[in-house]
């Protein structure tokens, strides 16, 4: 009989298989990059899933010599602080990531305020902006006042989830350093906005603490058009 078409009395009385946490948690571990391995990103969201939900929780009190309370016991090469949050939870948002869906991305992010978490919540965001301004976009013909009207509260409205990115970038670098992938966004951010000269030294410090990402290159070549720039720059 279908589980889901069982009383409350007759699945109280089903003698469900017992299983180990830690082998299933182990499974998981294998299967997530051997997924990630073939592309089949949609199983491995649902496998992501799963670990969050059975590592959820589980740091308890008991470990008194972990220094980390975020560490779950996933192993990503990459300690917990430096992901900003837990290693099963990041799987999780970087699963909705990959699929796109970038609001639930950021939303399982949304208390990283530093570390990868923090840049991938970020960046997240941006994307989710540059994809509702697709999604909602309308040729738009300044041939008469209604449509420049039009026009103009298209780009403010358009403005403003940048305008909250950068405000966010700006107090998180108050309060410490952004690594190399939050300056990046931080940079996207301001060439966006048009401030082009505020995203030069962004995009500067961003090759020079993570020199193999390309796309940071391809935009600092925009902004700087002579020999002389980039000697300034030391780069």
């Amino acid at each position: 009989m279908n589980q889901l078409s069982m009383s409350f009395d007759e699945q109280r009385d089903v003698n469900y298989l017992p299983f180990d946490p830690k082998t299933v948690v182990t499974d998981l571990q294998k299967a997530i990059p051997e997924l990630d391995l073939v592309g089949l990103v949609h199983s491995r969201k649902w496998c992501c899933e799963m670990l969050q939900c059975i590592t959820l929780g589980s740091v308890t009190n008991d470990n008194e010599n972990n220094e980390d309370e975020l560490e779950d016991g996933i192993n990503l090469n990459v300690t917990a602080r430096e992901l900003g949050t837990s290693s099963s939870l990041y799987l999780m948002a970087k699963s909705y990531f990959d699929l796109r869906e970038y609001t639930r991305c950021a939303h399982h992010l949304r208390n990283c305020t530093n570390g990868y978490g923090f840049f991938l919540r970020l960046y997240a965001l941006y994307l989710d902006g540059l994809k509702h301004r697709c999604d909602d976009f309308v040729d738009v013909f300044p041939d008469t006042a209604s449509n420049q009207r039009q026009a103009t509260t298209k780009a403010s409205l358009d403005n403003a989830w940048l305008i909250r990115l950068r405000t966010e970038l700006t107090t998180s670098e108050k309060n410490q350093p952004l690594n190399g992938y939050s300056c990046y966004v931080y940079a996207l951010v301001l060439k966006r906005l048009g401030l082009l000269n505020e995203a030069l030294p962004y995009f500067v410090r961003t090759v020079k603490a993570v020199p193999h990402l390309w796309s940071a290159w391809e935009d600092l070549v925009t902004l700087i058009d002579s020999e002389q720039k980039v000697r300034k720059k030391k780069l």
